[in-house]
């Protein structure tokens, strides 16, 4: 199955090709029209994971095996591995060269040193991270509650971050079900964001 397509900063495109007990990582450069192989690895994890292939400042990050993030290079040339100590990776974000915030099953953490070393900033309920503007600016969906027996139920809300995600504020009032409606996010600027829905698109304004 192929799937997460991604540039790089020269318009490289790459694609991760899943299989049974390995992936394959494709490049292109030409926009799709050609493809060849960059690299197999067994390393992946395809089953529970969300992302795989991330693009940053032309090093790829894929999503590996047991919390493993591996780095390497646009000829596939493995630059470094990164150990998490989180499973079932969902999203990564880079703010910069040194933030890079992780979702990872039930916990948001972050980094500060490039991906060398984690924290837990998030940990209480189901969380999907937004965006950050900066290191200490950012929004995310919260849940309050949630009740996965017959069918996913949940109470979310937005909240946002000034610290860095050390603390999160948000209004009382909660919407059944946003977070499983989520698909993605798009910054406008700062403080200003599109999500998309399953079948809606929102803009949402920081206060």
């Amino acid at each position: 199955m192929l799937s997460h397509l991604v540039y790089d900063d020269d318009g490289i495109l790459y694609a991760n090709l899943r299989m049974d007990d390995q992936s394959v990582v494709l490049r292109s450069e030409n926009d799709g029209g050609h493809w060849e192989t960059l690299l197999y690895v067994s390393e992946l994890d395809n089953s529970q994971s969300y992302y795989t292939l991330k693009s940053f400042r032309n090093e790829l990050w894929l999503c590996g095996r047991e919390g493993r993030i591996l780095v390497i290079d646009q000829s596939g040339n493995l630059l470094r591995q990164l150990e998490t100590g989180a499973l079932y990776f969902r999203d990564l974000e880079f703010i910069d060269e040194d933030n890079l915030i992780l979702e990872a099953s039930r916990k948001i953490l972050r980094s500060e040193d490039g991906g060398r070393s984690w924290e837990v900033i998030y940990g209480e309920s189901g969380g999907q991270v937004i965006g950050f503007d900066n290191p200490d600016n950012g929004l995310m969906i919260q849940t309050r509650n949630s009740c996965p027996v017959d069918y996913a139920h949940s109470n979310d809300l937005i909240a946002s971050t000034r610290n860095g995600g050390v603390d999160w504020q948000g209004p009382e009032e909660t919407t059944t079900n946003f977070r499983y409606q989520y698909v993605q996010s798009q910054r406008l600027e700062a403080g200003r964001y599109l999500l998309l829905l399953r079948n809606e698109l929102l803009e949402i304004r920081e206060n």
